[in-house]
């Protein structure tokens, strides 16, 4: 897409027509500036983006810096912040999941996540999570 200078992220996905409905939007600065060339690529909810995006690692605004080495996210210690950021889910999302913890215990299995989180978004996140 060609836009003009100074042109910011939320400017191309309209120009792209729109998100889709599954896009993660959490990810993405929607207010950075764009760079002639730049490749953003916008993830779904609970993908890792590309390790490499045009040849250089890491570049795009689209991509989070978090969690590119594909290690996985322990749900019964990280923050709502470490699960939004690593997961790439809501902030709301995140919040539920420590709250599940703190009102509950300790997660005893993956599959308690289905307590929390819709089934689209558990199957998502199932294998980025572990609970030791």
């Amino acid at each position: 897409y060609t836009l003009p200078a100074g042109a910011r992220v939320y400017a191309l996905l309209q120009a792209a027509g729109g998100p889709l409905p599954k896009a993660n939007l959490v990810a993405l600065n929607l207010a950075a500036k764009l760079t002639d060339g730049e490749e953003v690529y916008v993830t779904l909810i609970g993908e890792l983006p590309p390790t490499y995006m045009g040849g250089v690692p890491g570049s795009g605004s689209g991509t989070p810096s978090s969690n590119l080495t594909g290690q996985l996210v322990n749900i019964n210690t990280a923050s709502a912040d470490d699960l939004r950021q690593n997961l790439h889910v809501s902030s709301t999302t995140a919040q539920e999941i420590v709250n599940y913890r703190l009102q509950n215990g300790p997660y005893s299995s993956i599959d308690q996540l289905l307590k929390v989180v819709s089934k689209s978004i558990y199957d998502h996140i199932k294998g980025l999570v572990t609970i030791s």
